[in-house]
């Protein structure tokens, strides 16, 4: 766990502007900077970088938030992972682990898995036969350098003697996975091996894979899990391959297939370290790409297992496609036989998944069975069920109907559930409810857009005090909220401002820098009016010079600033009056439901009391309603 205090200093000593203007091109437009948004494709500048904020806002798409949550967007990392990588980056140290601690054994794991690799590398430069071996694969310098591909001796104590001249804690070479005991000690695990590292998304070296460089057997030889390594929830060469999607991520069975797919330029290719895809590994696919391209060996092996992974995939939610290549028995093959342009034909011909799938089990059967269409009907949609993309759902129903020549409305009468039917019947719900919030939603909003408006403001104080006052007058708490993220926003900056925290702001956006929705909310509402009021041909520059000219006299900042309290105040006013109209007439409803009940129960007593409660709000009612008039 890292401290509040912690991640507070790593964000002090990340500039928001010299981050993201180390990714992108960035212009200056009045006080903040401007540029094309990364999250999705614009030719029109619309995303906007505050560095007195110290957020980011996309017009476009809507991205927005701080410094965290750019890095862990872009570079598709978790929350941990992007404090980490900032850390690093301002030479930060995270946390210093107590002798013994699960994460002192962790750190000397990865170090012995380190040592142990430069001593692979070294040992491939100085091996003309290893080195022979890979350039008859095909395998450049470039490649080896890329991957850090190395070798190991074939010898039983080579790597074993070098780790004890670096290393006391001779157990913990087990641990790592590198060397194993026996009934004469230890000795190394992988000997006279190519070898690959797989190194973890920060690029920390957590396990080997080694292969022979004949026909023995085992052709491969896999660390096996250690504190810092299990197989299910790694993927081989992830660490690079996220950098690269752009569209989809290309996923294949092992260490060659996938180094091939990378030195012929498909570098948003990793593999899933055998033929059993996980639900992990799903997991950290769907982090980093929506479409997944499988690329599994030809065999039947390979494409049974193409299947499992499709369906697990499909469950996340996620496009899936199956590239074939039957000329060949893999990708590394495929690409050595016909080239580069060819595989990229193959992927652009990839099949659906559920396409795919459909036609693999017709294979195997008779097509003009009903029985048989039946069972291909039943395994499909028991597939499109797991996945809560309803676009997906129908498609595949489509798919279905046209594979098999059956009408979909018979297909989908196969469902456990009718998903199109209430899906519609959710959806008229779900508007009619937001229709009837909308304008206490709305109200909520323009009252947190207020507060963060308050802050960049002289009369700061007075603003969040009227809030605070007009609040408590109106007789709204803000657990009457609808919208959580809102009132919890709200809250907090109330009770610092009783509290006479300073740099509340600030201490608002750390309260919320883990939470995603509303770091983006936050900086979002903050930027909202950046160039939204700008006149024909204006840029924002000429807006913040002719602002700068109309404040530069001392008459004008005070009648500004006194037309701009008296505005926000009103917007106070109006709002809480809209959330207190919502309440009354709540509260004349929830009455009205206890009177039929107490009706029904002959209850006369609390018959009595809530006949009572509903006059007394239907009186607050008219009494606003007369004012208004």
């Amino acid at each position: 766990m890292i401290s509040q205090d912690k991640i507070e200093e790593v964000k002090q000593s990340n500039d928001i502007v010299d981050i993201i203007g180390e990714r992108l091109t960035l212009k200056k437009a009045g006080r903040n900077f401007k540029g094309l948004c990364p999250f999705h494709g614009e030719k029109t500048p619309s995303f906007i970088v505050s560095p007195d904020k110290q957020i980011y806002h996309c017009f476009g798409c809507g991205a927005g938030g701080n410094v965290f949550s750019f890095i862990q967007n872009l570079d598709k990392l978790n929350f941990i992972e992007s404090v980490k990588f900032l850390a690093q980056r301002a030479h930060i140290v995270i946390e210093e682990a107590k002798p013994g601690s699960v994460s002192d054994i962790k750190d000397k794991l990865k170090h012995i898995s380190a040592e142990t690799l430069k001593f692979f590398v070294e040992n491939l430069a100085k091996n003309e036969t290893a080195k022979t071996y890979l350039k008859e694969r095909g395998i450049t310098e470039e490649i080896i350098t890329e991957f850090k591909l190395g070798y190991s001796p074939d010898s039983y104590h080579a790597l074993l003697d070098h780790l004890k001249a670096k290393f006391t804690d001779t157990e913990l070479f087990v641990k790592a996975g590198v060397c194993q005991f026996g009934d004469h000690g230890q000795y190394d695990t992988f000997r006279n091996r190519i070898m690959f590292p797989i190194l973890n998304i920060f690029g920390e070296v957590i396990a080997f894979g080694g292969r022979v460089m004949d026909s023995s057997l085992p052709k491969y030889i896999n660390s096996k899990e250690t504190d810092i390594y299990i197989k299910g929830r790694n993927l081989y060469n992830l660490n690079n391959a996220r950098k690269h999607v752009e569209e989809a991520l290309i996923i294949t069975e092992g260490y060659m297939d996938t180094i091939a797919m990378s030195a012929a330029g498909f570098k948003n290719t990793a593999a899933s370290l055998g033929t059993s895809l996980t639900e992990e590994q799903a997991g950290l696919i769907k982090r980093y790409s929506q479409k997944v391209y499988m690329m599994y060996d030809m065999d039947e092996a390979g494409m049974n297992a193409s299947i499992r992974a499709g369906e697990m995939l499909i469950k996340e939610g996620l496009e899936v496609f199956i590239v074939t290549y039957p000329e060949a028995k893999d990708p590394d093959d495929f690409i050595k036989k016909n080239g580069v342009e060819k595989m990229r034909d193959r992927i652009s011909a990839a099949v659906q998944f559920v396409e795919f799938k459909i036609d693999h089990m017709l294979e195997k059967g008779d097509a003009k069975d009903p029985y048989f269409k039946e069972k291909i009907i039943k395994e499909t949609l028991d597939i499109l069920e797991k996945t809560g993309n309803l676009v997906a759902k129908a498609d595949g129903i489509r798919r279905l109907a046209q594979k098999l020549s059956v009408p979909e409305d018979i297909i989908s009468g196969y469902l456990k559930k009718d998903f199109r039917k209430s899906t519609k019947i959710d959806s008229i719900m779900s508007e009619l409810d937001f229709l009837k919030q909308k304008g206490v939603l709305s109200a909520e909003r323009l009252l947190l857009k207020t507060a963060l408006k308050a802050f960049s403001r002289e009369d700061e104080g007075v603003i969040l005090r009227k809030m605070a006052a007009k609040r408590e007058n109106f007789e709204i708490s803000y657990a009457e909220f609808k919208n959580d993220i809102y009132a919890g926003i709200l809250n907090k900056i109330e009770q610092y401002q009783k509290e006479a925290v300073s740099n509340i702001l600030e201490r608002i956006q750390m309260d919320y820098v883990e939470n995603e929705e509303a770091s983006k909310l936050i900086a979002g509402l903050i930027v909202e009016d950046s160039g939204r009021d700008l006149k024909d041909g204006e840029t924002y520059e000429e807006k913040d010079a002719a602002q700068q000219e109309k404040k530069r006299s001392e008459e004008g900042k005070k009648a500004q600033r006194e037309e701009e309290s008296d505005d926000l105040l009103q917007i106070i006013e109006d709002c809480f009056g809209k959330l207190k109209d919502a309440k009354i007439k709540l509260m004349i409803d929830l009455f009205q439901e206890k009177i039929v009940e107490a009706e029904k129960n002959n209850d006369v007593e609390k018959l009595e009391a809530y006949i009572k409660e509903k006059q007394k709000w239907q009186k607050m009612l008219k009494q606003k309603e007369d004012q208004k008039a």
